[in-house]
């Protein structure tokens, strides 16, 4: 059965920065090479890569990645309409970080 698309994203990324070795409990922390640190917190490092599609209409940003801990990662993947292009850029990490507070998945003193 077909997952939906923030399940098939999450997957993606989930592959994308590991592989298909992501069985191992340790291949998390040694294929991160294409995703930028944005915040080391604590016991959490939040890698993620961010993209926009201005082809479309409206146009479309995208932000995922995922936040190391030190028993596994917590995966993440943000679409969002941007009807208002490039000044709607800084919405897609204010969503995230908003998003992953939320559910514990930041360090309590982010």
């Amino acid at each position: 059965m077909a997952g939906t698309n923030q399940e098939i994203l999450i997957g993606l990324v989930a592959w994308l920065a590991f592989g298909p070795a992501i069985a191992s409990a340790d291949t998390w922390r040694e294929r991160p090479d294409w995703a930028r640190i944005f915040n080391e917190a604590g016991a959490a490092r939040t890698r993620a890569k961010a993209g926009w599609q201005v082809r479309v209409e409206p146009q479309v940003g995208w932000w995922v990645g995922w936040v190391e801990w030190r028993d596994g990662p917590v995966f993440f993947a943000l679409n969002i309409d941007m009807p208002h292009g490039a000044k709607d850029l800084p919405k897609r990490e204010r969503i995230a970080w908003a998003v992953l507070r939320s559910i514990g998945a930041l360090p309590t003193n982010e």
